[in-house]
């Protein structure tokens, strides 16, 4: 599957999700179960620094900026109405849905550019500069799978003006 690892709820909710919208007769499909869906990375430079890009066949962050839910900041992650600190999930489905309006038009609209994400990475992946360094910070989530046995980090997420809502809203 393409979930991050320690997702367990996430998943487990999604599958609840489509079968219910399955028992309703829909025509659903969770693209990170689907083998089609892997992701690539390649090395490339970053600035002065080794970094990785990851090039997945489906991005539910990229999907979640399109649907109108939010913006990105320098640690890559999405910005939502309600923050970073939560856990999207992609259902792609046959059904017309009618759309929500967006209150952005850049994907860095919800970026205040205040650096608390730089100061709290225990990695140094993140820089104003550079965004987050994916090298790095794969990195570390590998040193903390190995040494306390799953999850991920998510310091850049949490105490910062985005954990909870837009910054400045």
């Amino acid at each position: 599957y393409g979930y991050p690892a320690g997702s367990t709820l996430s998943k487990d909710m999604t599958t609840v999700l489509l079968e219910k919208l399955k028992k309703e007769g829909l025509t659903v499909l969770d693209p990170l179960r689907d083998p089609r869906m892997n992701v690539k990375n390649i090395e490339v430079r970053n600035g002065e620094e080794e970094d990785l890009h990851f090039i997945p066949a489906w991005s539910t962050r990229h999907a979640g900026y399109v649907a109108g839910l939010g913006t990105f900041g320098i640690h890559r992650h999405i910005i939502t109405r309600k923050g970073c600190c939560g856990s999207l999930t992609t259902i792609i489905s046959a059904e017309e849905l009618e759309a929500d309006d967006r209150d952005y038009t850049g994907p860095y609209d919800y970026f205040s550019r205040c650096g608390q994400c730089a100061e709290k990475c225990p990695a140094g992946a993140i820089t104003l500069e550079n965004l987050r360094n994916l090298k790095k910070c794969s990195a570390h989530g590998g040193y903390l799978r190995e040494t306390v046995g799953g999850g991920g980090c998510s310091k850049c997420m949490m105490g910062v003006p985005c954990e909870l809502g837009i910054p400045g809203r």
